[in-house]
């Protein structure tokens, strides 16, 4: 027997969840399919959430939930090592600029905000029939076969669908990415840091009320370095880094590295199946752009296809809404990984000085952060305004 719905979502991420909890909202029908739903992502996990994707998940019912499990950013003090130039980015208007949350709260929170759990399905994708559209999947050892007008992959940088549509990626940037909670004598106060060394991108991101998220991108020789050497080392080296900032670093907790890449696919529809989330495009961390992106491409196609069906035929609207969103980002990102060591010390820290003199500039970087420079629904912005409440 073929299951027949509107949408079908293939992985149960923050995106997936996400897509399926405004599929609700707007009455379409789907179903989710992923073989593990049940498992959580680490704790230490911080991803830093902008105000326009806040206001995505205020849409959604999600942030009043969330709100009280994050820590707010108010500022971000930007910096290079060898240069004296520097940067602080705030908003004296408002309490914050963004926050940083849990992966692994907000997981939780959006499985919860999920009012049909039944449409949430254990299951495993096998394999996908581009000539009848129908999904192949594997539940408590049987077969399942859906077809539906939308197929939406949002299933990793990995993706399992990619691969039966045979569409291409382009790659780039093969670093390894150092995760550690750090514990400092003083309250950060909501102040970030992102440091760029000789070695790689280096950020800290406020989480309890004295300690730090550490974020540090290295190549591989670098990182296993690092974890040959121990926290000691690594405690020693960071605190290298801040300088006398008048905050002391008592301890790093416990090191973890994962692989970092960049990925994106030029193409990102292929019949009825639409690729979202990492399974679109996988960002560097370095600007902590991926899923704030990814939430913008969800809040434009849950608009498309309000308007335009739910069908592929909403598919060209989407994509031609996104493009210049997605591609600027990706650049901005991969210079900042790549590009941005390779300019002398002195020209970084002249340019620092430059956006730090420079009221604009600072609105201009802000404004393109929080990726309001392309098209998004009304809504979002209608929901901004109820941020500070």
């Amino acid at each position: 027997m073929v299951e027949s719905v509107e949408v079908l979502i293939i992985g149960g991420g923050l995106v997936g969840l996400t897509l399926a909890k405004g599929l609700e909202k707007q009455n379409v029908s789907y179903r989710l399919l992923d073989d593990r739903l049940s498992a959580l992502p680490p704790s230490t996990r911080a991803l830093a959430l902008s105000k326009t994707s806040l206001a995505i998940l205020r849409y959604l019912d999600i942030w009043q939930h969330l709100k009280a499990l994050v820590t707010p950013i108010s500022s971000i003090d930007v910096s290079c090592e060898g240069a004296i130039g520097r940067t602080f980015l705030d908003n004296p208007e408002h309490d914050f600029l963004g926050v940083v949350a849990n992966l692994n709260d907000l997981q939780k929170v959006l499985k919860n905000g999920i009012n049909q759990h039944e449409h949430l399905i254990e299951a495993r994708f096998t394999s996908y029939c581009p000539e009848k559209k129908w999904v192949y999947a594997e539940v408590d050892g049987q077969q399942r076969v859906f077809n539906a007008n939308i197929v939406v992959a949002a299933d990793g940088a990995n993706s399992s669908v990619r691969g039966f549509c045979h569409l291409p990626v382009e790659h780039a940037i093969e670093q390894q990415a150092i995760l550690s909670v750090l514990q400092f004598n003083q309250p950060h106060k909501g102040l970030a840091h992102e440091r760029f060394t000789a070695h790689g991108p280096l950020a800290l991101l406020p989480w309890q009320q004295d300690q730090m998220v550490l974020v540090y991108c290295v190549n591989d020789e670098r990182a296993k370095h690092i974890q040959q050497e121990g926290s000691a080392y690594l405690q020693a080296y960071i605190s290298s880094q801040l300088g006398s900032s008048g905050r002391h670093l008592v301890s790093c907790g416990e090191l973890n590295r994962y692989p970092l890449r960049q990925v994106f696919m030029p193409r990102q529809a292929c019949q009825n199946v639409l690729f979202l989330g990492n399974a679109a495009h996988t960002l560097h961390p370095v600007a902590g752009q991926g899923f704030n992106l990814s939430l913008r491409d969800v809040a434009v196609f849950l608009e498309v296809i309000q308007q335009f069906g739910v069908g592929p035929e909403s598919f060209p609207m989407y994509l031609t809404q996104r493009v210049k969103d997605q591609r600027l980002t990706k650049h901005l990102t991969y210079f900042l990984a790549e590009g941005f060591n390779r300019i002398s010390p002195h020209a970084r820290g002249l340019g620092l000085s430059m956006v730090e003199g420079s009221p604009l500039f600072k609105n201009i970087i802000s404004f393109y952060a929080q990726g309001l420079g392309y098209p998004l629904p009304r809504w979002v912005y209608q929901q901004m305004e109820y941020l500070y409440d």
